[in-house]
């Protein structure tokens, strides 16, 4: 909804540079976090995925994981708004 209300928005804010996996696990913690989340990260780590919780990065720096990323592994959620970048999933 968001993206489609004011898809301008992100025009605005510019991806942080760096180095960022190509393959990621997009987890969530606390009350969001998947009952089995250990093995699903074990599942994902053993295809070559790094898990990676967007709380921990600010938005520009969720931008640029999603600008940056191939491949996702994610529930819904506000953690996959930035992998609106990610070209397959346009």
């Amino acid at each position: 909804f968001g993206i489609q209300f004011a898809p301008h928005i992100y025009d605005e804010i510019q991806a942080q540079p760096g180095e960022w996996p190509q393959k990621v696990f997009l987890a969530r913690r606390d009350a969001r976090r998947l009952l089995n989340h250990q093995q699903a990260e074990a599942i994902a780590t053993s295809y070559g995925y790094q898990t990676i919780y967007m709380e921990d990065y600010s938005f520009p720096g969720q931008l640029s994981i999603g600008a940056s990323v191939k491949h996702v592994i994610a529930l819904h959620g506000a953690a996959v708004r930035g992998s609106r970048n990610v070209p397959a999933l346009h």
